[in-house]
């Protein structure tokens, strides 16, 4: 990998001939994979708003069903992740798949509110039990090109993230809500043959049974997470609020759909742009200028009323996603080794879930108490706290590593 701005060059142990091969058709398998795992989320986001009708649901309820399913996935991801570091990535994915229809189905026929949380938490555990293994793929693939190959996972997240709600808008339209997760379900369980077979991971394995919290001793690794939770706070209150905010004016289930369309589309289109530039120009940049930006923007949700203008900020969200959040992910692997990829993108996802579902039910009761204006000022003032304190320790951080590799005594050698 080469060097990003104020660090010091990390060295990659060297991966198998396996690992030269083309990186797009290998991750293609994956890219499918994400794509399912987020149209499943993004589907039940989507339709929130009338399952919150549907199933009686207070305000604070749609946060929590929220919530539940970022919990879970959090402790997957955090618990499971090394395990994909010591060569179990397949295992974990056909559990995950498993453990996703699971929680659709139970979401589908829940009757209430509480086996609706249940089906979510299910579904999160599951796909937090996915992700690690994924990016850790897309990250030892070719260390000069880190962030570009988690540029192109993400397009098969961002494809998920326009299908899913889409979709289910679609078949909520002609054959009801529940089918719409009903069809979910079937679609983890086709591919569980596929998620058998996926390509090999060409990376260095790690040996010891360490866990990931091992890693938080690591101050540029805490500086990057720090950034990505800041992030991930307004993405949660969103997810959270979003969806009862436009249905409350009036806006329907697949205009909602819409909105995470506009957001995803321009981000599928940038992502690997956005990670080539992070491999070359240095990740930490462009990481804090991009979330500095979409900051700026986040105010003016509480500021429009209507579809039309969520339409034009999201597409301007995620236009500066797909530059600033692959930065970031590239961030948080330059901080670990190739043996602990899994381990340090798993931490990095749990931070993400972790910070959007502790954001979701504060985000949902300001919203029901206060209203959208004094919520999105809220959560920029935090965005940017977190930013700042981030890059700050990511930027500390590398120069104590640059200072003790300087330091350092030479290896003696034999002459």
């Amino acid at each position: 990998m080469p060097p990003t701005d104020d660090a010091a060059p990390r060295r990659l142990d060297d991966v198998d001939a396996a690992a030269l091969a083309p990186a797009a058709p290998r991750l293609l398998p994956y890219q499918v994979l994400f794509a399912l795992s987020t149209a499943s989320i993004s589907a039940v986001i989507a339709l929130l708003g009338e399952l919150r009708d549907t199933l009686g649901m207070s305000d604070l309820g749609a946060g929590v069903v929220v919530m539940s399913g970022f919990v879970a996935a959090l402790v997957a991801l955090v618990g499971l992740a090394p395990l994909a570091d010591r060569g179990h990535g397949r295992r974990l994915v056909q559990i995950g798949l498993l453990l996703g229809a699971v929680g659709l189905v139970l979401m589908a026929f829940a009757p209430g509110t509480g086996v609706f949380v249940l089906g979510r938490a299910v579904t999160g555990f599951g796909e937090g039990m996915i992700l690690p293994g994924v990016r850790r793929v897309a990250a030892v693939l070719d260390p000069a090109h880190v962030a570009e190959n988690l540029g192109r996972l993400m397009v098969g997240e961002v494809v998920g993230m326009v299908s899913g709600p889409l979709l289910a808008g679609a078949v909520a339209e002609v054959a009801g809500l529940r089918t719409s997760l009903v069809v979910f379900a079937l679609a983890h369980l086709a591919y569980l043959p596929f998620g058998a077979h996926l390509p090999a991971d060409p990376g260095e394995k790690a040996h010891e049974h360490r866990t990931s919290l091992d890693l938080l001793r690591r101050r540029a690794f805490v500086g990057g997470l720090t950034m990505i939770g800041g992030y991930l706070l307004l993405l949660g209150a969103i997810e959270a609020v979003i969806p009862l905010q436009l249905s409350d004016e009036g806006t329907s289930t697949l205009g909602i759909g819409l909105t995470f369309a506009a957001f995803a589309i321009p981000l599928a289109a940038v992502s690997r742009i956005g990670g080539r530039s992070a491999d070359r120009v240095g990740n930490l940049r462009q990481t804090v200028v991009g979330l500095v930006v979409v900051a700026v923007l986040t105010p003016t949700l509480g500021l429009t009323e209507g579809l039309v203008p969520v339409l034009v900020i999201f597409a301007l969200f995620g236009l500066t996603d797909g530059f600033a959040f692959t930065a970031a992910q590239s961030v948080v692997s330059s901080s670990v080794p190739q043996d602990r990829q899994a381990a340090a993108l798993g931490l990095s996802g749990a931070v993400e879930v972790g910070a959007a579902g502790l954001a979701a039910l504060p985000a949902a009761a300001v919203y029901s108490a206060f209203g959208e204006t004094v919520l999105w000022l809220v959560v920029t003032a935090a965005m940017l706290a977190l930013v700042g304190t981030g890059a700050w320790l990511v930027r500390t951080g590398r120069a104590r590593s640059a200072m003790a590799a300087v330091a350092a005594p030479p290896v003696p050698t034999r002459g």
